[in-house]
């Protein structure tokens, strides 16, 4: 079989696409293949309608997989056709995407390389690219992919806040929360950046969006009543535990400067022992909390208006629900204590937006969850210079995003 028919067979190419010359470099460790144009029918790319050669371009160059261990490139003048219509437009090849400069089979096993390590990096210099070669090649892949989304209906989102840089610098996150994913991020966390990513959804799915989960963050919430004024605003739990433990350990503090000395000992390591839930303790992390209960009697209130708090989340109506929180509400104002004071405020002024929870159940577990894999993202990456590249290297790899080229030798 001569090297001409052989590389024919490997590249896959139709009839109309002909390996002309296979020029082997050994020295080199490349080969290189010129294909050209055989003939038979050619069409507009942009209206499809059969059209007539009108000249070739200049010669351009794709890198392919390689072929026994030999970088391979692929070389060829293609055609240009004469539209009536469009005008004169360069043909789409079968072996690559428009403008790119490798071919899909290679660009699919960059993106899967991506996918299993995470590292640009690693995957350049295991393919023998430069870095900036790999990050075209994903740019190109989250534009195919976000070019595909399809407008299926979306019913429960999440909106939640991810730190970016030092001195406050923030990204508001937009989740599917049913298909796990990250459907796009916008840098700041104003309402005018929420409202943006919920303009982003098509007008289908602003009109089936039941809910959306968010921590009491107030700019999101008016974001989601002008953009989404059906949908329902559900605070997550999580965030309401996250503000509850916060003031047990701040009157934790608060308290411990003003024991004694003799009474000191007894707070030591008690922190954690304050923060988790009761059930979870040891035995002798038990019998360790039950003595600094004693001692730091402020904290251990906070702490029972805590634990208490968890039970409301198991109400079995809203109307339950409703008179518990009015039940719990009375009592922590009655402890008195202004950390306390403080957060079973904010808990009232959300009655709302914590009641609906009975509506729909849904948190923003999985928002954090995706929260945690973006964090590890950008420290794997020791940081991104940039808001572009951190959101679209989020897109990439939590957008579940059809990526790979369509077009498959």
């Amino acid at each position: 079989m001569r090297d001409t028919e052989f590389y024919q067979q490997v590249l896959g190419l139709s009839d109309n696409w002909q390996a002309a010359d296979v020029n082997l470099d050994i020295e080199g460790g490349k080969v290189e293949i010129l294909v050209v144009h055989a003939g038979g029918g050619l069409s507009c790319p942009v209206c499809g309608f059969s059209a007539p050669v009108h000249d070739h371009a200049p010669e351009r160059s794709w890198r392919h997989l390689d072929t026994c261990q030999l970088k391979t490139l692929l070389h060829c003048r293609v055609p240009r056709v004469k539209c009536s219509e469009h005008g004169v437009k360069t043909v789409s090849v079968p072996w690559a995407e428009p403008h790119g400069r490798f071919t899909a089979l290679f660009e699919q096993v960059v993106i899967r390389f991506l996918h299993a390590t995470r590292n640009k990096t690693a995957v350049a210099e295991r393919l023998g690219l430069t870095f900036d070669e790999v990050h075209s090649i994903m740019e190109r892949a989250v534009e195919r992919g976000l070019a595909r989304r399809d407008e299926h209906p979306m019913r429960q989102l999440g909106l939640d806040e991810k730190s970016m840089k030092r001195g406050h610098k923030y990204l508001t996150v937009l989740t599917d929360l049913e298909n796990s994913c990250v459907h796009d991020v916008a840098e700041g966390r104003k309402q005018v950046q929420a409202e943006s990513l919920l303009n982003e959804l098509s007008e289908l799915q602003r009109k089936t969006v039941s809910c959306v989960c968010m921590d009491m963050w107030e700019p999101y919430r008016r974001a989601v009543e002008k953009i989404l004024p059906n949908a329902a605003v559900v605070h997550d739990r999580f965030h309401i535990s996250q503000h509850l433990n916060d003031a047990v350990d701040n009157t934790r503090r608060r308290e411990r400067r003003q024991l004694s000395t003799e009474q000191l000992p007894a707070l030591k390591h008690s922190r954690y022992l304050f923060l988790r839930n009761y059930e979870n303790l040891l035995e002798w992390q038990a019998t360790n909390f039950k003595y600094a209960s004693r001692v730091a009697v402020k904290t251990a209130g906070v702490w029972e208006s805590k634990e208490l708090f968890r039970e409301f989340w198991n109400q079995p109506s809203v109307a339950n629900a409703r008179t518990f929180l009015a039940r719990w509400y009375k009592d922590a104002k009655a402890k008195n204590l202004p950390e306390l004071n403080k957060v079973a405020k904010m808990i009232l002024r959300h009655a709302k937006g914590l009641l609906t929870y009975f509506d729909h159940k849904v948190t923003n577990s999985m928002a954090e969850n995706l929260n945690g894999k973006i964090q590890q993202l950008k420290s794997a990456a020791r940081g991104f210079r940039s808001f572009e590249r951190y959101r679209l290297n989020i897109l990439f790899h939590y957008g579940k995003l059809s990526m790979e080229p369509l077009k498959i030798l």
